[in-house]
């Protein structure tokens, strides 16, 4: 949270918890859209990522 606050120079807050990155830039709806599909790309990677691992482990390491 603290990345994607400071990549946006935007501040994130939980009252009375924390404040993340400074407010340099308002907080916008395109910003958020942005956030969100940055999110479900590097989701979307990680999942490539694990099953290029599981089928590599099946085909080198298990073969039968």
């Amino acid at each position: 949270m603290a990345t994607m606050a400071g990549a946006f120079r935007v501040q994130l807050e939980k009252p009375d918890q924390y404040i993340l990155g400074e407010q340099t830039e308002p907080l916008i709806p395109s910003k958020m859209l942005l956030a969100l599909k940055i999110r479900n790309l590097a989701i979307t990677l990680c999942v490539l990522f694990v099953l290029l691992i599981i089928l590599l482990t099946r085909l080198y390491l298990f073969p039968y």
